[in-house]
């Protein structure tokens, strides 16, 4: 994640930094999301008429991007839960193509494949499942002592 800012030229005009911004008035969730997405934070001005100053702030955000990307193995962004999506796809397609594929088998043993094909699809289901709702538990908690 990369968190954009604006405002520099206010900054600016008042001779501060974004170090310096954040440091004296950062709130701790703010804080929190900083140290999550490792300090990847960009500064736009809000009225650069300058083209080179907006050049300047563009090649800055593209080159943040790909350090991300470069820090990700290449991917613009990792995500656990995606992860476990497509590699569940992929399992299930492949036990698909299995089944199919299963020409002179017995019904029977056609009929226990799919049997263990919908036992995995079910386990894969509730683990993802499980873990949104871990996640979701988590959030609603922090946002609740945030909001105490």
């Amino acid at each position: 994640m990369i968190v954009v800012f604006t405002g520099g030229d206010e900054l600016e005009d008042n001779d501060e930094t974004l170090e310096d911004y954040l440091g004296r008035e950062c709130p701790k969730p703010l804080q929190e999301i900083l140290k999550l997405c490792k300090n990847h934070v960009v500064l736009f001005d809000n009225k650069a008429r300058d083209e080179s100053k907006k050049d300047e702030q563009l090649k800055e955000l593209l080159s943040l991007v790909n350090k991300v990307i470069a820090e990700n193995g290449g991917k613009p962004y990792t995500d656990e839960f995606f992860d476990k999506l497509k590699n569940g796809a992929v399992k299930l397609r492949d036990q698909r193509e299995q089944v199919e594929s299963l020409a002179g088998y017995s019904k029977q043993e056609i009929s226990e494949l799919k049997e263990h094909m919908y036992e995995s699809y079910k386990d894969q289901l509730k683990h993802i499942t499980d873990m949104v709702e871990l996640k979701v538990k988590e959030t609603t908690q922090r946002l609740e002592q945030q909001l105490a």
